[in-house]
C-alpha cells in the first residue's frame, strides 16, 4: 500500500476509494500495477542509451527561488568532482512555469567538464526520469520529498544536496569486483513476470546488503516479458555483486530454483521468493555462517520475537522433530553448496513441488548437523503473492509424506506425530482459506488421499468431522 502512494491522490479519489482501503489485499490488487505504469516520455529512450554505455545519471530537483537554496552548491561540487571521463550526467529538473537560473548554472569553457542538462518536468516527465535515475540529490524544494518516495521504489541511491561534501560517496562506492575467493552466501531470487513483487524485494535486499563482497545476489529470470530484465540491469549499475541470468525458456518454478542451487557461487545458497523481504536477519545469518562450518542445512523460522534464538541438532529424525512441515518453505532454507553439489539427482522428485524437502534430507544423511534460527526474518509486507494453480492435497499430504517415508527414516511414532502436527498446524488452516475462496488451490481427490495417509490414525474419524465442518469434504 505504501508503494501505491495513495496519499498523493486528490481528496475526492481518497473518499471514493476509502472502502477498498479497508480491504488491503483487494486494494493492492486493483491499484498496484497502475502505480508502476508510467506514461511513456521521449526522454526515456535517450536515457536508456546513456545508461547502456555504463554511464551514471544524477537527478537534482532544483530549488530555484527557495530561501537558502542548495542547487548552486550542488552544481559547483558536481563540476569540481567529476570530469567528462567519469561518464556521468546531472539532470537539473524544474517544474512547468518556473524559469531556471541559467546564468548561475553556466558551465565553464573546459572540454573536460562533465555533462549537465536542464529539464522542465511535468509529472510524467518527472516519474520517467526518476525511473532511470541512479542517484537522486535532495534539495530544499518540496518536490524532493515526492522524488525520494518514488526513487526508493526504483532502487536509486539518495544523497543530500545539503551535505558540504555532497559527492563524497563517489570515493566510497567504487565498483567492487569479486575476488577469486567465492562469496559466503548466494541470495537467489527465482522470478517470472512478477516485476511488481521483485521491485520491492530486490530493492530491500540490495539496500540491506549493499556491495558486500561476502554476498552474491542472483536473479534467475524464467524468461519474463514484463520489464524484469531492464529493472535488474539498471540496478546492476549500483551493485557489482548483483548477477542476472535469464533462461532461454520458462523452465517451470521448481527447475528455476534448482538452477539457482546449481549455479550459485556462494559457499551457502538461499533461494528467496521474489515476494519475500528476507532482509531482517541477513547480518545475523552472515555472522552465523562465518563461524559455522559444520551445518549442512540452516533453517530460518519467522516468528515474532525481538531477539534471535537458535536451536541445533543432528540427523533427519531430529530435524523433522524440530522443523516439521517448514521444510517445505523454500525462502527459509540456507543450504551448504558443497553438500548440495554431491546429490546425484537433485531433480529426483521433480513434479512434486517439494524438491527442497528431498534435498535437505539427503544432505543431512551425509552431513547430519543442522541449525534453526528463530526471529523476525521477513519484513512486514512479505508474501503478498497468493499461491494458485496446484493441487494442495496432493502436494502437502501425498508428496510430503511419501518423501518423508522414503528419505527421513522416521520411527512409526514420529511419523504419526508428524501427521497430526501437519493436520492441526498447516492443513486445517489452509483448508479453511481454500474453502472460503481466499486461495485458489485445488483439493481434487482429497477424500481418497486423506483416507490413504490418515485412515490408520486413531484420530481419523475426528479429523473427518473437522474437514466436514469447514466444507472441504
Amino acid at each position: 500500500m505504501q508503494q501505491i502512494k495513495w496519499w498523493y491522490w486528490d481528496r475526492v479519489q481518497v473518499y471514493e476509494r476509502l472502502p477498498l482501503i479497508r480491504e488491503p489485499r483487494k486494494f493492492v490488487e486493483q491499484f498496484y500495477d497502475a502505480h508502476f505504469s508510467i506514461p511513456p516520455h521521449p526522454i526515456v529512450a535517450r536515457l536508456k542509451q546513456f545508461k547502456a554505455s555504463g554511464k551514471k545519471i544524477y537527478f537534482l530537483p532544483a530549488d530555484f527561488g527557495v530561501p537558502n537554496a542548495v542547487y548552486g552548491h550542488v552544481f559547483d561540487r558536481y563540476i569540481q568532482t567529476f570530469t567528462e571521463a567519469d561518464d556521468t550526467l546531472l539532470i537539473i529538473g524544474y517544474p512547468n512555469g518556473q524559469e531556471p537560473d541559467r546564468e548561475r548554472l553556466k558551465l565553464p569553457p573546459d572540454p573536460q567538464t562533465p555533462q549537465v542538462g536542464l529539464m522542465q518536468c511535468d509529472q510524467t516527465a518527472l516519474l520517467n526520469v526518476l525511473s532511470m535515475t541512479d542517484v537522486l540529490i535532495t534539495t530544499r524544494e518540496f518536490i524532493s520529498l515526492v522524488c525520494v518516495d518514488y526513487a526508493t521504489d526504483y532502487g536509486a541511491e539518495i544523497i543530500s544536496g545539503l551535505d558540504e561534501k555532497v559527492f563524497e560517496h563517489k570515493k566510497l562506492r567504487e565498483k567492487i569486483t569479486f575476488a577469486d575467493e567465492p562469496p559466503l552466501l548466494t541470495l537467489g531470487l527465482p522470478t517470472f513476470n512478477r516485476l511488481k513483487y521483485l521491485r520491492k524485494s530486490l530493492s530491500a535486499i540490495c539496500e540491506a546488503v549493499g556491495n558486500d563482497r561476502r554476498v552474491e545476489i542472483l536473479v534467475n529470470d524464467n524468461d519474463s516479458t514484463d520489464g524484469t530484465e531492464e529493472f535488474v540491469r539498471a540496478a546492476q549499475h549500483h551493485y557489482s555483486n548483483l548477477i542476472y541470468r535469464k533462461n532461454a525458456e520458462n523452465l517451470g518454478a521448481n527447475r528455476n530454483i534448482l538452477k539457482i542451487y546449481s549455479t550459485a557461487r556462494g559457499r551457502y545458497v538461499m533461494a528467496v521468493g521474489d515476494d519475500n523481504l528476507t532482509v531482517e536477519a541477513i547480518n545475523r545469518l552472515l555472522e552465523m555462517l562465518e563461524s559455522d562450518t559444520g551445518s549442512s542445512v540452516i533453517m530460518l523460522r519467522n516468528v515474532k520475537r525481538d531477539e534471535f534464538e537458535m536451536s541445533e541438532g543432528s540427523g533427519t529424525v531430529e530435524y523433522i522433530r524440530q522443523a516439521s512441515f517448514w521444510t517445505t518453505y523454500i525462502s527459509g532454507l540456507v543450504l551448504k553448496k558443497s553438500a548440495l553439489d554431491e546429490i546425484a539427482a537433485p531433480d529426483r522428485y521433480s513434479g512434486t513441488n517439494l524438491d527442497q524437502v528431498y534435498l535437505q534430507l539427503t544432505m543431512l544423511k551425509n552431513y547430519p548437523r543442522f541449525r534453526i534460527l528463530f526471529g523476525r526474518i521477513f519484513r512486514p509486507g512479505s508474501g503478498l503473492h497468493v499461491p494458485s494453480a496446484y493441487n494442495f492435497a496432493e502436494v502437502f499430504i501425498k508428496h510430503y509424506f511419501d518423501i518423508l517415508e522414503e528419505n527421513a527414516g522416521l520411527p512409526r511414532e514420529d511419523m504419526s506425530h508428524e501427521k497430526l502436527r501437519v493436520l492441526n498446524e498447516m492443513l486445517l488452516p489452509w483448508f479453511r482459506k481454500i474453502s472460503e475462496g481466499g486461495v485458489k488451490l485445488s483439493l481434487e481427490g482429497l477424500p481418497e488421499i486423506f483416507e490413504r495417509y490418515y485412515g490408520s490414525e486413531p484420530y481419523y474419524e475426528k479429523a473427518l468431522e473437522a474437514l466436514k465442518k469447514i466444507r472441504v469434504l
